[in-house]
């Protein structure tokens, strides 16, 4: 499946079909079939862009042995890559990732669903290893095929990251959520062998609305039990295609959800967070997200929700500004650290010392974590000095921008509070709008859509309702690849064929999908 994230290929499929009907080949004499091609130089097709060996190698499954009621994968009335990386193409695209310069080869468009399904993953992983020794491996499953010798094997990749979709701790609710077999008991065991083998994890809870907030506790103790690395709370999304979509009503769902996690995470010494992120914090802000267990910030008295003032002198004013800091490597050769925090009056400083205890490491290199300060993605002041310069570029005047819902309100107040933004926009009308209907429903438009039809439905409605039409449209480049065509094989850039309106991709915060 090449249409989305690579339509050249397709287009050159098309062209040798074309031409294959006018003509017959022949090999010493004899006609011959032709049922493929392949791509000559590579390196022409470096057209991905990835900063990791593992971004370079995409999804390594595309398939998966749950059947999670929460799945937005499921029942899904258009077609997606459900095959796994081979080792040869795996091979392929390590060959081809050019770190220097943070390009690779065009993305696979499979989805990222249970990793160890795929029988060549962990000689993969050991070839990407061999690629680079540091680098940290983030892996996704659902336990079930965590057995002792692959966490055996995954031992011998480290660093390395794990995310277990646990769900649930009880037997029944797993099984009812999931749809496997097994029983916890192999959830409970296989943690308890990470703690063994000093891998750390984060363990992942979808709250779905069937379970109640009892059950959302039990779980996240027994979790706590094995040392997690953090726990991520992940709202659930839902669409109309889905088999037994639930009833409830999502926003009251999400913000008693919200309000409950928050209202019992104090109660424990491991970071735990809710997704999107982008829900339930205040963005921007240097504020501290969570405090690894057994870090040397947790044993300086570092807390969740302090903000960050400075680090070794250092004004860093947001969260992805610490997060820069972070991958920059600056930290990566010291053994102290002097951090200056505010907690709700009071100015403290708090000098860190590096030592090394599960499951904080300071080998890991998680991108938002250093001395065991984490901090999560974050809305980027470069997505919005790109948009100026796109606005620039087309000497626009009267911008209409797409965004979810759950970034609309930061970007106005972006726009408000700092002044090269605010004067920027004093001359221009910029109105930026949401998508308060999708074609696959439910609350998909808290997402920024992966569909062309979305958009043109927008315009409309933007159009008739202001009676004013823009001369930009900018859209979240939210479809897989630089090419803009949704999963129905649409381009964004229709749009601006139909309407002449130009249309610009751009890059923004991602919501659901691009977590740590």
């Amino acid at each position: 499946m090449y249409e989305i994230v690579e339509p050249r290929i397709e287009a050159i499929k098309s062209e040798i079909e074309r031409i294959l009907s006018l003509v017959e080949l022949e090999h010493k004499g004899q006609p011959i079939k032709v049922d493929g091609f392949r791509l000559r130089n590579l390196a022409h097709w470096q057209t991905g862009c990835a900063q990791t060996n593992m971004e370079a190698l995409g999804p390594l499954s595309g398939v998966c042995n749950a059947k999670c009621v929460f799945c937005m994968e499921r029942s899904l009335p258009f077609e997606r890559d459900y095959s796994f990386l081979s080792l040869p193409e795996a091979l392929t695209r390590l060959q081809y990732f050019d770190q220097q310069n943070n390009r690779c080869l065009f993305p696979s468009a499979r989805p990222h669903m249970e990793t160890l399904l795929n029988r060549d993953a962990i000689r993969i992983l050991k070839n990407a290893r061999q690629k680079n020794a540091s680098e940290l491996f983030i892996l996704t499953t659902n336990v079930s095929l965590l057995t002792p010798e692959i966490i055996e094997e995954l031992a011998n990749l480290k660093p390395i990251l794990l995310k277990l979709s646990i769900n649930s701790t009880t037997s029944e609710n797993r099984k009812s959520l999931m749809g496997l077999r097994e029983d916890s008991e192999l959830t409970i065991n296989s943690m308890s062998l990470l703690n063994k083998f000093n891998i750390p994890f984060i363990g992942s809870i979808v709250v779905w609305p069937k379970v109640d907030f009892a059950e959302l506790n039990k779980s996240i103790e027994d979790i706590c039990l094995y040392k997690p690395y953090g726990i991520r709370i992940r709202l659930p999304l839902i669409h109309k295609f889905m088999p037994k979509p639930p009833t409830a009503d999502l926003n009251d769902f999400w913000q008693g959800t919200c309000d409950y996690v928050n209202s019992i995470k104090g109660q424990f010494n491991v970071p735990i967070w809710i997704e999107p992120v982008q829900y339930a914090r205040v963005p921007l802000l240097p504020i501290v997200d969570g405090v690894i267990l057994n870090s040397p910030a947790q044993v300086a008295g570092i807390m969740a929700g302090d903000m960050v003032m400075e680090i070794n002198d250092r004004i860093l004013p947001t969260r992805v500004d610490i997060r820069n800091f972070f991958s920059s490597g600056a930290l990566d050769q010291l053994n102290n650290l002097t951090v200056k925090i505010k907690r709700g009056e009071k100015l403290l400083t708090f000098n860190l010392v590096c030592h090394q205890s599960y499951p904080f490491s300071p080998d890991l290199g998680h991108p938002g974590e250093r001395f065991g300060m984490l901090f999560l993605p974050d809305f980027d002041l470069n997505y919005l000095d790109n948009i100026l310069r796109v606005i620039k570029k087309h000497d626009a005047r009267k911008v209409l921008l797409f965004c979810s819902p759950l970034t609309a309100g930061t970007l106005e107040n972006v726009i408000d509070q700092i002044p090269v933004y605010r004067d920027f926009f004093q001359e221009r009308f910029l109105w930026i709008d949401t998508l308060d209907h999708t074609w696959m429903e439910g609350n998909t438009h808290l997402l920024d859509s992966r569909f062309v039809v979305d958009y043109e439905n927008a315009l409309l409605e933007f159009c008739d309702g202001v009676n004013e039409r823009p001369d930009l449209i900018l859209i979240p480049d939210s479809f897989g690849s630089s090419w803009g065509i949704d999963f129905q094989g649409r381009s964004v850039f229709e749009i601006e064929t139909r309407t002449g309106i130009p249309v610009e991709l751009i890059p923004w915060h991602y919501i659901y999908g691009r977590e740590d």
